[in-house]
């Protein structure tokens, strides 16, 4: 995303952080710390009532102001992008990163599920064909993220020096094969088993259910239960993932970042692979 806040560093620049001044941090606090963009989530052995008078009374002086409007993302890159950055380090460290689906996407089930079958553990198929069988990697993985109006699908790995170039062909050999090739019913089944059993997990916790409820009311403006996430996640389908990783792992979609002590030549081969 160039020029937009997604494409940024969260943690800005010397010179960007250098520049504040105490008037802009508090015109920032004015702006986004206020009641049309605050969501308070609680979670565990309460009581509503006691607790929404506590908060009636802590932020009754609050002033409301008009709503936040987030600058859009923008879409449609029309060919690959590939940015080098030289250094000479032990180990080459890439990322392959695709534009995918915003928060409430009606595919996005079917992104996590892909992100589960390409990369999320050990019996993922980069993990296995990169890294067990061709020895190409020392780490390689994908996570796949949802903001408010689009999504990212990455592909992360750190690569011996000299296997880059056989390590990206074989990267994108794996988006190409999911695309073109149905995956197995028992490859799916396994795959949506972990993803229920991980979210069911992730809400055993009081902090971790309080942090969905949160988030969900802040990014969507409605609250959806576990059993709405599973119903939603049962009705994706083999022909799905096919659909949605044709969708997105489309070679004009893609953008590789590589940090290592690659020549310019090699550079030139690495950027000609992704065309």
């Amino acid at each position: 995303w160039p020029n937009h806040p997604l494409g940024m560093s969260l943690a800005g620049t010397f010179e960007s952080v250098s520049s504040f001044t105490r008037k802009q941090v508090a015109d920032f606090q004015g702006r986004f710390y206020q009641p049309a963009n605050i969501v308070v989530s609680v979670s565990g052995d309460i009581e509503h009532n006691k607790v929404f008078e506590l908060l009636s009374k802590k932020f009754s002086q609050a002033k409301a102001k008009p709503g936040i409007n987030f600058k859009k993302a923008k879409g449609g890159q029309k060919r690959p992008a590939s940015r080098f950055f030289y250094k000479k380090t032990e180990q080459s460290h890439l990322a392959i990163g695709y534009q995918s689906y915003k928060r409430n996407h009606p595919d996005r089930h079917g992104v996590s599920l892909l992100h589960i079958i390409l990369g999320a553990n050990m019996s993922s198929r980069l993990f296995n064909e990169v890294r067990e069988k061709k020895g190409l990697a020392y780490e390689i993985g994908t996570q796949a993220r949802y903001f408010y109006d689009t999504g990212a699908f990455f592909i992360h790995a750190g690569v011996d020096n000299r296997k880059v170039i056989p390590a990206v062909s074989t990267i994108l050999n794996e988006t190409r094969k999911i695309s073109q090739k149905p995956v197995s019913k028992n490859e799916f089944l396994r795959a949506r088993e972990y993803y229920t059993g991980q979210l069911l997990m992730s809400l055993e916790d009081t902090l971790d259910h309080m942090l969905w409820l949160g988030e969900q009311e802040s990014a969507l403006r409605k609250i959806k239960t576990a059993q709405d996430v599973l119903q939603e996640i049962n009705l994706v389908t083999i022909d799905d993932l096919s659909r949605v990783a044709a969708d997105i792992f489309k070679g004009n979609n893609l953008c590789l970042a590589l940090i290592g002590p690659q020549s310019d030549d090699e550079q030139s081969r690495i950027s000609r692979i992704l065309q």
